[in-house]
């Protein structure tokens, strides 16, 4: 059961759905991110993309995130990050869309300094991402990616304005994080 690592809520464990298609972010890939991100949370506005439980962002507002926007499109998604939201007495502390996370991105007039983004799968929804993630991200924000080994993380930012900062892989998962420059 997936559980917040670090912060303030840390120990305590997240309501997760019982459906086929969701991957909780892994305790171990969490803390490797948030490692690289340091002291860059503490006071952030997040954005966690294709949320699922709202793992990643729940573990920001544990280390001390200001807010966060959860953005999922699935129903039974939705009601979890609720749930845990609830739970963890965070509802101050973030908003939750039930809406495609590509058409968030295009219609919000947000800033954010992290910007968190784990599809259930890979499709042409990408290249839109690639394109519209900078326009959301305050200077220097950043941009983490969870994607499989197919995908070309340094095509996809061709004329952007984004730079890739490291990847890390855990199993299947790879995590490109990425910069505004």
């Amino acid at each position: 059961m997936p559980r917040v690592t670090s912060g303030d809520l840390r120990g305590r464990k997240l309501n997760v759905m019982e459906n086929d298609k969701m991957r909780p972010l892994q305790d171990v890939a969490k803390q490797s991110i948030f490692s690289i991100l340091g002291e860059k949370v503490k006071g952030s506005l997040c954005l966690d993309l294709f949320a699922g439980i709202g793992s990643f962002g729940i573990e920001a507002l544990s280390r001390g995130a200001e807010f966060c926007d959860f953005v999922d499109s699935d129903y039974e998604s939705i009601g979890t990050i609720n749930e845990n939201l609830l739970n963890m007495k965070l509802n101050e502390k973030s908003a939750v869309f039930h809406e495609e996370s590509a058409k968030f991105v295009s219609k919000t007039k947000k800033k954010y300094d992290i910007v968190f983004a784990d599809p259930y799968y890979e499709d042409q929804a990408q290249r839109f991402l690639f394109k519209n993630v900078p326009g959301i991200l305050n200077k220097g924000g950043v941009f983490i990616y969870s994607h499989g080994k197919q995908s070309d993380v340094s095509k996809l930012i061709i004329d952007t304005a984004l730079v890739i900062v490291t990847e890390r892989r855990f199993g299947s998962a790879l995590f490109t994080i990425l910069k505004l420059v």
